[in-house]
């Protein structure tokens, strides 16, 4: 249902990236996900572990995986500890996955949050991970009990050509230009905003 509403938002918002999502049990996973690429031209697959309740490494969802790498498609996957932790999410988790596909185009949410750095220093051996900010220079006054030590502008700027802006709308607790406020508020320079909203993007998803 999901996807089939994802392929039907796409077609009233043409600019719009759309992304699957999938679960292990799916029956015919394999075949379904080829025609989400081939019928549908979605750029790729969200998984959510911390709430989906699975690991990233678990062989049903291999044969799917080769399917990704095959199309050179994308997955964004949420595998940092925040807001809470489970077991099935953390670096740890993800290496154990990401060994067997360090071919693998990935987008990893929340910029790996808590576990910034140890994603971060991945930017440096793989070309093909990307983080993405989503909730992460939220204003400190909306989850005040959750902050935590966000990495510093330099970082943002030393990693400017592998960071995406992510925001979860429309399924956030607060107002969407709370998404941008702590990022703008930083007062970087230009080229670094235009790589994070438009540049990346457009670089990695082929957009025109």
């Amino acid at each position: 249902f999901i996807n089939n509403w994802t392929y039907q938002f796409n077609q009233n918002y043409k600019d719009s990236i759309p992304f699957a999502c999938v679960w292990p049990e799916d029956n015919n996973l394999v075949e379904y996900i080829k025609k989400v690429f081939d019928e549908y031209d979605f750029y790729g697959v969200k998984i959510q572990p911390l709430v989906q309740n699975f690991y990233l490494n678990d062989d049903r969802l291999y044969e799917m995986y080769d399917v990704i790498v095959d199309r050179g498609k994308w997955m964004t996957v949420h595998i940092g500890t925040a807001p809470y932790r489970n077991q099935y999410v953390g670096y740890k988790n993800f290496m154990n996955f990401f060994e067997k596909y360090p071919e693998m185009n990935i987008i990893v949410a929340h910029m790996g949050a808590f576990e910034y750095d140890k994603f971060l220093k991945l930017l440096d051996k793989h070309e093909n991970l990307y983080l993405d900010t989503t909730m992460i220079y939220i204003p400190d006054n909306i989850f005040p009990e959750r902050r935590t030590k966000r990495p510093k502008p330099d970082v943002l700027l030393s990693y400017q050509d592998r960071i995406l802006f992510g925001s979860d709308f429309p399924n956030i607790p607060y107002d969407y230009e709370n998404s941008t406020k702590g990022l703008l508020k930083m007062e970087l320079p230009r080229s670094f905003y235009e790589n994070i909203f438009f540049n990346n993007a457009k670089r990695i998803f082929k957009i025109q």
